[in-house]
């Protein structure tokens, strides 16, 4: 059937490659011939390094050994070497697909996806990651616009419920208690006015 290998140094070329095999076969089903296709890794890089990326982001192939094939950014020293975050290879090894959370070789916090770029018997692996900070920025900048506006209405809301209970409850009650006092002293022209006592 058909077969690939890893990462590989042509003897030829001392270019990176992964190599393909596939075999010929007649009708008796006895094999005739091997079709072998190369695939130049510089090459890939190449159409690679074009690929949109998140700010911050990397986008990393590999084979099912979770040796880097190509990177974006380009990053020669990882290339032909396994991938260095323990949780990408442990990915690779299992062949599974998800989105987790994790810190990458320096230490920063990354959201990594992951996937086999086709079924289990997939040849590449590929991991795409992106800082946590610069994908969860929006949404904080977002929160923190949310929250001043709101703190602003509530301002605006308390200065205006202030000025309406001056008008309406606190002035009115301030001449009741001063008609009450007059009252008490022994004035006895005091008028409060039908509409406040209403």
């Amino acid at each position: 059937g058909f077969v690939t290998e890893g990462y590989l140094l042509s003897r030829l070329t001392g270019k990176p490659i992964v190599p393909f095999a596939m075999p010929v076969m007649d009708r008796e089903g006895q094999v005739k011939a091997v079709a072998f296709v190369i695939l130049d890794l510089n090459e890939m890089s190449k159409a690679l390094a074009t690929a949109p990326l998140p700010p911050g982001g990397r986008l990393v192939i590999m084979d099912r050994q979770g040796m880097v094939l190509v990177a974006n950014p380009p990053k020669s020293l990882l290339v032909g070497r396994p991938v260095p975050s323990p949780l990408i290879l442990e990915a690779v090894k299992s062949m599974r697909t998800g989105v987790v959370e994790g810190s990458d070789a320096k230490g920063s916090q990354r959201i990594y996806a992951f996937l086999p770029s086709g079924n289990s018997d997939s040849p590449f692996f590929v991991a795409l990651s992106a800082d946590l900070d610069g994908v969860v920025a929006p949404a904080r900048k977002q929160l923190v616009l949310e929250l001043l506006v709101l703190a602003l209405v509530a301002f605006l809301s308390g200065g205006l419920a202030w000025l309406m209970g001056g008008r309406s409850i606190v002035k009115p009650a301030a001449e009741i208690l001063e008609a009450i006092r007059q009252v008490r002293e022994g004035g006895r022209e005091v008028r409060i006015p039908a509409g406040l006592l209403g």
